[in-house]
């Protein structure tokens, strides 16, 4: 046990015998652990487990890991006397009696026997058997000491490069299958320091990393590279199953070695984007909570550093919550049975609803209380019949179903009406709302809400960018809750718009209730009459909150070797490839067509770096899409008669096509083969010889396409002009979608349909003599 080790020991034992109020022993006796007999005839008994605190905190950002106290040797030092000797190891010598000629013993014992013959060594230094190693083996021969085995040892302990490694069974020694190249104790210990650093540096490394790493220590081993030379990867491929040996060693090494908190294990990997990681730090949160602690100041809602009964309903917390209609991946929470022919993984089918996307908007009290719900749907207009399914919700709709800038001020402030009229809140008092900023398009951030702040009293607090999930109580408990009980109702139902809402509806009652809140606010450090638990983030949760790169210097490697072969994680940014200059020497990005330096002419320059490195809008752009293929010109053989025949009949296999599978999803059944049988015969009946049609054919058109919305622009003309009216319905067509977001069919109901412009001979006249000229403002023709 080194100087260090041996402190840490004798301070938390002082600590224990303190918190279980047993006498505090003397300084002699705190001095050596009491692991550490050396002239006892059985071996140390096990010594109460002291209550550390766990090494699992976000405040230490460099995770050391320690060994377990029975993974350490069962003696550090060695035996003065022949009488010492008989004494300690009088339970082996009993045990090997009992044991017989068993070699499994020996490949159990091997630790133990190793420590005995160091304490044979040490005893013939002292002047035992008068140094004659065939004495000693003579005189233990109870114990199987063998003399060849005793010069090994003296050899080896004489070549040591470590006395703290003494004490360590060396893989020369070890029992088993063991060879040239295996790895150190010190290089195993560095190699669980280096998986831990990178796993908190949010950079975890794979099996195939590690071997890696292990085949590079194996060479260094081996004599055949140093260190910092390349590594010749060629060969790896023939040593692999050497370094799957070597790779299964190591971690039964660890498991018997490690506790449980550093124990090496396999897990998912879950991707948490670079900016993200690199931006939620203990810093930033430590940050907003010292904001937080002044605003509850300034408010008299914390009085002698603890929150007051009062604040469990002037402290509020919201955050938007998205239910999809289209399956995104996994069910989150559902575990299935299936057998092992099966496969890896299990799926199930999944109905896909027409709803799209609904949004929630919970405002949550540090008491427990939650706001009459705010909802947002997918849709242009509002409808009755959604106060009949959520009678309390205030329901609108907008196009994609989520929030917008306007929405969310007027939730807040009837949210702030409930809080003043049925809490009770006085309106002298200010209220605290914990919110993000909105996401990317920084939703909450608007003038309005500023206004509507400033008004009402309220004092809204912004979390630090991506730290929802270490600050926001809604993110906790409430939201988890309510993506398990949607993908649960979720796969069992096929969801319209209003099954929709009625799901969400259950979902919103039993994930937003006051259990779940309080326990989101726990989990967030925020609990009435008690001071900011700050432990509660930067506890246990603090190691999968926090992923900032391990710097080199808060870890501390034991092999010399480790540091070149064990590299470090990088950091985000990826660096911009370079090359040498061949003038000046120099290393310029391979971007640039000139060196940077001196000005000559890049050799390593590479056309798509500059491409990539210049961006999308400085390389020109237009929001006209040019034609693959001209597809009129290429189909302008087909008579106008047979044409229109050929589109008629394709939409009326289309309109069967759709009308079954209507038919089939309102009857909750698969397609039948006999339906599948008659659609694929339906499809292949395409008529060789297309008869002419004489008079006008209806066709069936999608106003929202634009070639489909020109058709029906030029079918109000007669047929001799449409050719000559095309490009003005085309150019017309362009101006009308210009710069707004509506949909095209709203525009054209809006400006054509519902005021019948182009119904009467006068209409149409006026429209064409507008947008013609408004065509030739832009568009000229001249000879070439």
């Amino acid at each position: 046990m080194t100087d260090t080790q041996r402190e840490e020991w004798k301070s938390s034992y002082l600590t224990f015998c303190a918190e279980k109020s047993v006498a505090k022993p003397s300084a002699a006796t705190a001095e050596a652990p009491p692991s550490v007999e050396p002239l006892t005839a059985t071996p140390p008994k096990a010594q109460p487990a002291v209550e550390l605190p766990s090494p699992q905190t976000g405040e230490k950002r460099a995770l050391q890991p320690a060994q377990k106290p029975e993974a350490r040797p069962r003696f550090e030092d060695r035996t003065p006397t022949l009488h010492a000797f008989e004494k300690r190891w009088a339970f082996l010598k009993k045990e090997l009696k009992k044991a017989g000629p068993n070699s499994g013993f020996f490949l159990q014992r091997a630790a133990d026997f190793y420590l005995l013959y160091l304490d044979v060594v040490h005893l013939l230094e002292q002047g035992e058997w008068d140094g004659k190693v065939t004495k000693a083996a003579n005189a233990l021969q109870a114990f199987h000491v063998n003399k060849v085995k005793i010069g090994r040892v003296r050899k080896h302990l004489a070549e040591a490069k470590q006395a703290g490694e003494q004490n360590v069974v060396p893989r020369c020694f070890a029992a088993g299958r063991y060879g040239t190249g295996m790895l150190t104790v010190s290089q195993k210990q560095d190699l669980v320091t280096h998986v831990t650093r990178c796993a908190q540096s949010n950079k975890p490394l794979s099996v195939a990393d590690i071997k890696k790493s292990m085949f590079r220590y194996w060479l260094c081993n081996c004599n055949l590279v140093e260190p910092n030379m390349p590594v010749p990867w060629g060969d790896y491929d023939a040593h692999e199953r050497s370094m799957d040996y070597i790779y299964r060693h190591w971690r039964e090494w660890v498991d018997d070695t490690y506790p449980d908190d550093f124990q090496i294990r396999r897990r998912c990997l879950n991707a948490r984007p670079a900016e993200q990681a690199a931006m939620l730090t203990p810093q930033a949160c430590h940050q907003f909570l010292d904001l937080l602690e002044e605003t509850l100041d300034e408010c008299g809602w914390r009085q002698n550093g603890a929150l007051t009964d009062e604040a469990g309903v002037a402290i509020w917390n919201t955050d938007e919550k998205g239910f999809e209609a289209r399956d995104s991946g996994k069910l989150k929470g559902q575990k299935v049975l299936v057998p092992k022919c099966i496969g890896t993984s299990a799926s199930a089918s999944v109905q896909e609803g027409s709803f799209g996307h609904i949004t929630i908007l919970p405002y949550m009290s540090l008491r427990g209380d939650i706001s009459p719900p705010s909802v947002v749907v997918q849709g242009t207009t509002f409808s009755e019949a959604w106060a009949k399914i959520w009678p309390e919700a205030a329901v609108r709709a907008t196009a994609r179903g989520s929030m917008t800038a306007e929405l969310f001020v007027e939730f807040t402030l009837r949210w702030e009406r409930y809080v003043r009229q049925d809490l009770k809140v006085s309106r002298d008092k200010e209220l605290i709302l914990l919110l993000d900023s909105g996401g990317g398009s920084l939703l909450h951030l608007s003038p309005d809400f500023t206004l509507a702040c400033f008004s009402k009293k309220i004092r809204p607090l912004f979390f630090p960018p991506y730290s929802t999930s270490a600050l926001c109580p809604a993110d906790q408990a409430p939201n988890a809750q309510a993506e398990l009980l949607w993908d649960k109702k979720r796969r069992d139902s096929n969801l319209s718009h209003l099954a929709a809402l009625d799901v969400v509806h259950e979902v919103f009652d039993h994930a937003y209730c006051s259990k779940y809140i309080r326990s989101g606010f726990k989990t967030c450090g925020l609990i009435t009459g008690q001071p900011l638990a700050r432990e509660q983030i930067f506890g246990e949760r603090g190691v999968s909150l926090f992923r900032t790169i391990v710097s080199a210097k808060e870890v501390v490697l034991q092999a010399p070797e480790s540091e070149a072969v064990l590299q470090a994680p990088k950091g985000y940014q990826r660096a911009e490839a370079k090359v040498k200059c061949e003038a000046c020497g120099k290393r310029t990005p391979s971007s640039l067509p000139k060196c940077g330096y001196c000005g000559g002419d890049n050799a390593g320059y590479n056309a798509v770096q500059d491409c990539v490195s210049q961006g999308l809008k400085h390389q020109g752009y237009t929001k006209k899409v040019p034609a693959v293929v001209d597809t009129a010109a290429e189909l302008s053989c087909i008579e106008p008669a047979a044409k229109a025949n050929l589109v008629r009949w394709s939409g009326d296999l289309l309109a069967e096509m759709r009308k079954r599978k209507n038919s089939e999803e309102a009857q909750g059944q698969p397609a039948t083969k006999k339906v599948a049988a008659e659609c694929a015969s339906s499809a292949s009946a395409l008529p060789k010889d297309v008869p002419a049609s004489d008079g006008p054919v209806q066709v069936e058109l999608d106003l929202e396409d634009p070639a489909d919305a020109e058709k029906f622009l030029l079918s109000k003309f007669k047929p001799e002009k449409r050719e000559q009216l095309q490009p003005v319905a085309r150019f017309y067509l362009q101006e009308l979608k210009k710069g707004k977001k509506e949909p095209l069919v709203n525009l054209l109901r809006k400006e054509v349909i519902g005021p019948k412009m182009l119904d009467s001979a006068k209409g149409r006249q006026a429209w064409v003599d507008c947008w013609s000229a408004n065509r030739a403002l832009r568009f000229v023709t001249v000879n070439m």
